[in-house]
C-alpha cells in the first residue's frame, strides 16, 4: 500500500506526541518505510506525504513527522519534505553522528586549503599534506605506522 498524498487538514484525533526526524525511504512488501539515521535509529511505516512532493522513491532522504501515541508507540511517519532525491547521487555533505560529532561526507574527495597550506583526502584512502612548514606535535606518545615508511 502506497502512502496517501494530502494537503487537507485532518479532523481532531486523539492526543498524540510528535517529533521530527530525518531518514531514508525504503520500499518493502509494497509499502514505504522510513529508515532513521544515526541520530534517530528506527524503521517506521509511511502513512502520508506532503502533496507538493509529487511522488516518493526508495532512497529519497526525507524529513518526516513521527506521530506517536501517548504510550510512546510510533503509529506512522508523515513525510513533510524531500532533502535529497534518490536520483541525486550526491549524499548529504554533513551528518551528525549519534555521539554528537560531525562527519563530512565527500565521496569524490575533500580539500582543505588556506593560502599555501593544503590537506587533501582522496577517495582511494590517500591523505596529502602540503605546506611551506609542516609541524606535528604529540603531548605523549607519537606513533608512525605503515607498510613502508620513508623519510626524504
Amino acid at each position: 500500500m502506497h502512502p496517501v498524498s494530502t494537503a487537507r487538514s485532518r479532523p481532531h484525533q486523539a492526543q498524540s506526541a510528535a517529533r521530527t526526524v530525518i531518514g531514508t525511504l525504503v520500499h518493502k512488501n509494497n509499502q514505504f518505510l522510513l529508515q532513521g539515521d544515526d541520530a534517530t535509529p528506527g524503521l517506521w511505516p509511511v502513512s502520508e506525504y506532503a502533496e507538493h512532493l509529487g511522488g516518493l522513491n526508495a532512497g529519497d532522504r526525507v524529513m518526516a513527522l513521527l506521530c506517536e501515541k501517548s504510550a510512546g508507540q510510533t503509529v506512522s511517519a508523515v513525510i513533510s519534505s524531500r532533502l535529497v532525491s534518490a536520483s541525486d547521487t550526491t549524499p548529504a555533505l554533513v551528518d551528525e553522528l549519534e555521539n554528537g560529532t560531525l562527519r563530512l561526507n565527500a565521496p569524490k574527495g575533500l580539500i582543505l586549503q588556506a593560502g599555501n597550506s593544503r590537506i587533501e583526502l582522496q577517495p582511494d584512502g590517500t591523505l596529502l599534506i602540503d605546506g611551506e612548514d609542516i609541524r606535528t606535535l604529540a603531548r605523549h606518545r607519537y606513533i608512525v605506522k605503515g607498510a613502508r615508511v620513508e623519510f626524504n
